[in-house]
């Protein structure tokens, strides 16, 4: 159920996007001004999904870029803008999911050790944090559209280095896992399920940073 909520959610995140960003657009092109719901007809065109499996072998994780953003082709079709925004979403939400299974860990189960507690609550924090900095990414790609130069080059460094901070947070939260665990070894507990959801969250986001500087190097040249 979290699994399909989070995929509404970001189906949502991208169809007010494409509201916001492609009105300009949206009368030069008869696809974005009709859509039919039979499902043959919305199947994801072959260059739209070669597209995005092409895209992904530039990032850290291709094969996880793939499965998760592979689901929105018929949204992103060959944007790159589109696919960096997707990208950010898809980390934004399960970012969001992974702190709630935290906060729920750390009200009904009992973790291994001081160490796994200790790095629980650390970590609740250190996501409040990265989840933030993700929605700021989101917010600051909305504002790159129909900017160029100096202001386009600034918007961009500002996705960068949030990104880059949300990456460092979350392998910080990752190596207080590890920490516990080589501390508490063959003691067992939430610990490692709970990292292991983490490293997901963080393959994610480096993917997302990978699409991001993408975006930027092919717009800025």
């Amino acid at each position: 159920m979290r699994t399909n909520q989070c995929e509404n959610d970001i189906k949502k995140i991208i169809h007010l996007q494409d509201i916001v960003n492609q009105i300009p657009d949206a009368f030069n092109d008869a696809s974005k001004i009709v859509k039919s719901h039979i499902p043959v007809v919305n199947t994801p065109s072959i260059s739209s999904t070669q597209f995005i499996k092409s895209s992904c072998t530039n990032t850290a994780y291709p094969a996880l870029c793939f499965s998760t953003l592979s689901t929105y082709a018929n949204k992103i079709q060959t944007s790159k803008r589109l696919l960096a925004n997707t990208a950010l979403a898809v980390a934004h939400n399960t970012t969001q999911s992974t702190s709630s299974t935290m906060i729920n860990v750390l009200l009904k189960s009992k973790p291994s050790g001081r160490r796994d507690l200790a790095a629980l609550k650390d970590c609740v924090e250190v996501l409040r944090d990265t989840e933030e900095m993700l929605r700021n990414s989101m917010e600051e790609m909305g504002r790159v559209v129909g900017s160029s130069g100096p202001d386009f080059r600034f918007k961009m460094s500002n996705v960068q280095t949030w990104l880059s901070g949300a990456l460092t947070d979350e392998e910080t939260c990752v190596e207080g896992f590890e920490e516990g665990a080589t501390k508490n070894s063959g003691a067992g507990g939430v610990g490692g399920d709970v990292s292991g959801e983490i490293v997901k969250v963080s393959q994610l986001t480096s993917n997302a940073l990978g699409l991001v500087n993408s975006f930027a190097r092919s717009t800025m040249r």
